[in-house]
């Protein structure tokens, strides 16, 4: 065989190799450098809330009911649809005196680009060394840092450097990650941890806008730990509450709590209506209570078709 012969098969022989290789570096970078995950939003929220929970972003948006109602809801707020459309993951928590709120963006996304250019614009530092801050209309203020790995960090607080206290470097809460990735693996879109403790000292005096987790709070009080759940299920969306009580008797306490809360949130509910509550009706009889040992789970099931009313 001429040696040019030889030498062109060595050289694309070297080439593919080359492209190979160049695939194999870009799959192992993609999955080495951090990523938006599920433990970097839970990490980056302070230590030992009331509440915390995770939205998992994507799944919500391609749920068949709930994802359009969502984009409704959002499309009324004028300032926070261009964010949405950029936000990947989402994760809450319930402090003392303050909400906190991290986001995993998309910065080649048009809409979120455009919300940090806006929000850098007024602060007198670069976002990403410190909180930036305005007065919330509800009291207090909103304030927001860029976090490494693209994540956004936004408080409501008295606090006017509250966003500070979120950190992507922050230690992961273990139990909690563990926790919201079982609840995700069943097909949750959005998981809740709840420390009946500290919600009920968190209620005693509630950050704006959250008083009507009061009846949820006292709910709770016989519980040691508690998770929501929200997943769709066929042409429902399903609710479901689990809690681990210290013993049987606080258990078969806590069930029948809720079975009375149910009860008294309905007539609440139908004398602010002035009317029986209809269609809901349906929602408050599907609470389904079990007691088993020190555990605990309700459900309740809304019709998506009642989504329209809200």
């Amino acid at each position: 065989m001429p040696n040019g012969g030889r030498t062109g098969k060595v050289r694309a022989g070297t080439a593919l190799l080359l492209v190979l290789l160049a695939v194999v570096v870009g799959v192992w970078w993609s999955h080495l450098r951090p990523q938006p995950t599920l433990e970097l939003l839970l990490g980056a929220l302070p230590g030992e809330p009331a509440i915390v929970a995770y939205v998992d972003v994507p799944s919500l948006r391609r749920a068949p009911h709930l994802g359009p109602w969502i984009a409704r809801k959002l499309a009324e707020q004028d300032d926070a649809l261009p964010l949405a459309a950029g936000v990947r993951g989402l994760s809450i928590a319930l402090g003392q005196d303050s909400v906190y709120l991290v986001g995993a963006l998309d910065l080649t996304d048009a809409g979120a680009v455009s919300y940090l250019a806006q929000r850098k614009a007024g602060c007198s530092q670069p976002l990403d060394e410190a909180a930036c801050a305005s007065k919330a209309s509800a009291g207090g203020y909103l304030s927001m840092r860029l976090l490494k790995d693209n994540l956004l960090a936004i408080a409501h607080s008295p606090d006017p450097t509250a966003a500070d206290r979120m950190s992507a470097s922050n230690p992961d809460p273990v139990d909690e990650i563990a926790k919201a990735r079982a609840a995700l693996d069943s097909g949750a879109v959005v998981w809740a941890g709840l420390d009946p403790q500290a919600l009920d000292a968190v209620m005693r005096n509630p950050p704006a806008g959250w008083v009507n987790l009061s009846l949820v709070a006292r709910a709770l009080r016989p519980a040691d730990s508690a998770e929501l759940l929200l997943r769709e299920e066929g042409d429902g969306i399903r609710l479901t509450l689990q809690a681990a009580c210290p013993d049987d008797a606080a258990a078969t306490e806590l069930g029948a709590v809720l079975k009375a809360l149910n009860k008294m949130a309905a007539g609440l509910a139908a004398s602010a209506a002035g009317k029986d509550l209809g269609a809901w009706r349906g929602v408050v009889d599907s609470l389904d209570v079990t007691v088993e040992g020190r555990s605990v789970r309700a459900h309740w099931t809304t019709p998506a078709r009642l989504l329209e009313q809200l």
